[in-house]
């Protein structure tokens, strides 16, 4: 037992270098600090379509509770739970659905909120210390995670970390002592505790992302309307309830 910890904590020093590497040349290239501060930080406040193999999800490792799939595009009307039959007509569509769009316009209005807040040095020093301890500076391919979870499986606040042991002790006392750590943590506590309460409305925490869903759906039924009618199967759908 002794031994695989030793093993354990001998992958993980080699990913965090891996990933100390890779934020540290990202910074020479120059990126969007406070995008990359937002996607490591920032749990997914709606549910995601989650795509696996046998060892569990690919894409999202999500804590929180809900799923979503293409199922949701077709609830409420004549054609619901046959997702399967119009899978070409779905697909095209995954990046409408409201979770994807969702999350990704509320990680960007906290992008938005981060540097009203902290000066670009401050943003850099945040993204060098917490990048090492996040798997998606490894690269797209890996499986996305965040260093944050919702404290518990409802999307809102409050957060905990979800990273452990020591990776948890050193992030928390860099947020503690360091000056760009403690104006991190003052600006994301803001953040949410005046986005906290917002949290029950798509209309109000992604309004972009609440507007097009329902276009795109319109579009999905139209092109389902038309290939059964071509199959000689009469009438379009009704609207969706």
């Amino acid at each position: 037992m002794a031994e695989v910890r030793r093993q354990a904590r001998l992958v993980e020093r080699s990913n965090f270098e891996v990933r100390r590497k890779a934020a540290r040349a990202a910074a020479e290239r120059g990126i969007d600090w406070a995008a990359a501060l937002a996607e490591m930080l920032v749990p997914n406040v709606r549910p995601v379509r989650l795509e696996r193999s046998d060892c569990g999800p690919v894409n999202e490792i999500d804590l929180a509770s809900g799923e979503e799939t293409y199922a949701d595009w077709l609830v409420g009307t004549p054609f619901a739970g046959a997702e399967a039959d119009f899978w070409d007509i779905l697909q095209p569509h995954e990046a409408d659905m409201i979770g994807h769009a969702c999350n990704a316009e509320f990680r960007s209005g906290f992008a938005a909120y981060l540097r009203r807040r902290l000066a670009s040095r401050a943003l850099r020093d945040a993204y060098l210390a917490l990048a090492p301890y996040w798997p998606g500076t490894e690269g797209p391919e890996v499986t996305r995670s965040r260093l944050t979870a919702f404290a518990g499986t409802m999307r809102g606040p409050p957060l905990r970390w979800a990273i452990y042991g020591e990776e948890q002790r050193r992030v928390t006392r860099w947020l503690t002592v360091n000056a760009s750590g403690r104006a991190l943590r003052g600006a994301v506590d803001d953040f949410w505790r005046e986005n906290g309460p917002r949290l029950a409305s798509n209309a109000q925490i992604c309004p972009a992302a609440a507007e097009r869903w329902p276009v795109a759906r319109a579009d999905i039924l139209r092109q389902i309307a038309a290939r059964m009618a071509q199959s000689g199967v009469p009438a379009a759908p009704p609207e969706p309830r």
